[in-house]
């Protein structure tokens, strides 16, 4: 069984396989790593503007379908950014 390991604070690489272990320092790792989970297939979604639109929810300032339509906004705006990143 393969794992790789990123340590992106502290700048090291594992890759652990079934013939060993290989540690790498990497210097500059962490200045790498939205191009490393976008290469992984992982999308980062910073969901702090949620919280506003959570608490908007439960006080009754919006109702259901308008949570459900700007959080699937807010989503969608993030996954093209991401997107356009990656191009760059």
């Amino acid at each position: 069984m393969d794992k790789v390991t990123f340590d992106f604070e502290n700048d090291e690489f594992v890759l652990m396989t079934d013939s060993g272990e290989v540690h790498e320092h990497l210097p500059g790792l962490g200045m790498r790593k939205p191009e490393i989970l976008s290469a992984a297939g992982i999308i980062q979604i910073d969901l702090s503007s949620m919280r506003e639109l959570l608490e908007d929810l439960i006080t009754g300032r919006i109702d259901q379908e308008e949570f459900t339509a700007r959080t699937e906004e807010m989503i969608t705006d993030s996954i093209k950014s991401e997107f356009h990143n990656s191009l760059n």
